[in-house]
């Protein structure tokens, strides 16, 4: 997989300063040349994308609101929102409900400039600029309503007609989104005249851009199909129709390039000088190929070791001397006292092994460290191993698209090809011997583990769907093992909970800026409780 260079100038320009004078010559002379007051639709699109590929995956939307919450990620310190405590991060909160609104307007404007400015189609067909900015805010909106489920659509940034918009209902969003993004594909039928520069998401192909939004389009339609089975059915076996991502060169994947802003991943900048989150127990000991008795949880991969595992975990530096990998982290769910006590433990001469650390990243190169905290790492918004999955589950659990998902996935985080096929193998033989349902579960759970780091997001809202993997531990229950001498621990969340988080509350901004329309959404949801299931849930309450 190549990485495009990310047009740090072309983004840089987005910054527009215009200045009005009574006299002409005076208003020549204070047109700065290096601060154009028009922007070229190329400098639109990176600055777009790149504001997606930082902003959702960083140490703030992406772990603190998603990683901990799917129980890959432990928090090392501050463990309130592997809790389910977010009062302290009504921020947070505010600005991922934002930047769905704030980064659509920079999709609005590339559609505004290719229908009003003629020299916008020097940068690729039209149709396309506009497809893809159409793309973006589709995607864009699905995070926001999977993550607080209905939330503001059809009027929604249209400041001067509708300045305070109402929320839609989840159901109409998602069936929405699907009409909308068969257009998407239908406009694109024969465009071939891609981006001349400014994509570094899909390299300008307008083929790709396609195959992106028909991907999406799966991905919409199954979360459907708790339900509305029927025209989750229908709908993702027209997506898959029309043309999806066929291999990892299709996948919708933004590559940072080396450190320093803009062109670092977040989570090297998350790490620059502390450490705050690393795998959870959970996620290492089902990598493992171990049950965890303490949940009842039954791996489905038994007595298999997951080769990815050293590619979450492990420098290439390490690898290639061949040191042995950390293997040691603290389960989720802990108090800041217990967390600790815990980290201490693993530290001692009492328990064999290295515990898992993943910085300081500040000015280290990235050979020396782990690839999900690399300056160079990626940020997925939809790739071909997810698509892989979603396709084998719409076949009845078809066992070529299952095994080329794993494939896909050893080739996206660079495994190397004798442990990818033993892998593989060895799981195919679990695959043809497992039961319609334990199918299912290993679907599924290999789409969660693929997801580890670079798209945490997908990992939460399939859960919420499919509960599964069953190794998340559910309140109440034991976390993890017996530590310094004899403690157990148990996962008691902090909002009361007794199930698995299912939304967000809303920005608390919302009760001072849109207060009615917030009141309307609480009502129709049935509250504003992180327990009210999302309209897809499993536990999905009509």
């Amino acid at each position: 997989m190549k990485a495009n260079k990310i047009l740090s100038s072309i983004a840089l320009a987005l910054t527009v300063i215009l200045f009005a004078s009574c006299d002409s010559k005076f208003d020549e002379i204070n047109k700065d040349p290096n601060r154009p007051s028009q922007v070229q639709t190329p400098g639109l699109l990176i600055q777009l994308e790149r504001q997606i590929a930082y902003y959702y995956y960083d140490s703030w939307q992406g772990l603190r609101m998603n990683g901990v919450i799917g129980q890959q990620w432990v928090q090392r310190t501050y463990t309130e929102e592997d809790r389910y405590d977010f009062g302290g991060r009504t921020g947070t909160i505010t600005s991922f409900f934002n930047y769905t609104y704030t980064f659509s307007e920079i999709a609005n404007k590339i559609i505004t400039l290719n229908e009003e400015d003629p020299t916008a189609a020097a940068y690729g067909d039209t149709k396309l600029q506009v497809a893809t900015a159409r793309i973006l805010k589709a995607w864009l909106l699905i995070q926001n309503c999977e993550t607080f489920g209905d939330v503001p659509y059809t009027e929604a940034n249209n400041l001067i007609e509708f300045p305070l918009p109402k929320y839609d209902k989840q159901e109409f969003i998602f069936k929405d989104l699907i009409r909308e993004l068969k257009e998407i594909n239908t406009s694109l039928q024969g465009v071939s005249r891609g981006w001349t520069a400014g994509d570094n998401l899909l390299g300008g192909s307008a083929d790709k851009w396609r195959r992106f939004a028909n991907s999406l389009r799966l991905q919409i339609a199954l979360r459907m199909s708790n339900v509305e089975p029927a025209f989750s059915a229908s709908e993702a076996d027209a997506a898959i129709a029309d043309g999806v991502m066929r291999d990892n060169g299709d996948n919708a994947a933004f590559y940072f390039i080396s450190m320093g802003n803009p062109n670092m991943h977040p989570k090297y900048d998350t790490y620059a000088s502390r450490m705050d989150f690393i795998p959870s127990w959970q996620f290492c000991n089902m990598l493992f190929g171990n049950d965890d008795d303490y949940i009842g949880f039954k791996n489905p991969f038994k007595g298999i070791s997951d080769p990815r595992f050293i590619q979450f975990v492990q420098s290439p530096a390490d690898q290639a001397a061949g040191n042995p990998p950390p293997t040691l982290s603290v389960p989720i769910g802990l108090v800041g006292g217990d967390n600790d006590a815990v980290w201490s433990y693993l530290g001692t001469d009492a328990v064999p092994g290295t515990r898992i650390s993943y910085g300081p990243t500040a000015s280290r190169p990235d050979n020396i460290l782990p690839k999900p905290v690399q300056a160079a790492f990626w940020s997925t918004l939809l790739d071909f191993p997810n698509v892989a999955f979603m396709i084998a589950e719409r076949r009845g659990n078809d066992r070529s698209y299952f095994q080329q998902g794993i494939e896909a996935s050893m080739e996206v985080w660079g495994v190397p090809t004798a442990d990818a096929a033993a892998y593989v193998s060895a799981v195919m033989d679990k695959f043809d011997d497992a039961s319609s349902e334990g199918k299912f579960e290993m679907i599924i759970t290999q789409k969660y583990i693929h997801n580890f780091a670079h798209y945490d997001q997908e990992s939460v809202f399939e859960y919420r769907r499919t509960e599964y993997p069953k190794s998340v531990v559910m309140p109440g229950q034991q976390t993890g093992g017996t530590y310094n001498n004899g403690n157990t621990y148990k996962f008691i969340p902090l909002d009361g909970s007794t199930d698995f988080l299912q939304r967000m509350k809303y920005s608390v901004n919302e009760d001072v800026y849109n207060k009615d329309n917030r009141a309307a959404a609480i009502a129709s949801m049935g509250g504003d409780e992180q327990s009210i299931p999302l309209y897809y849930a499993k536990k999905y309450r009509k």
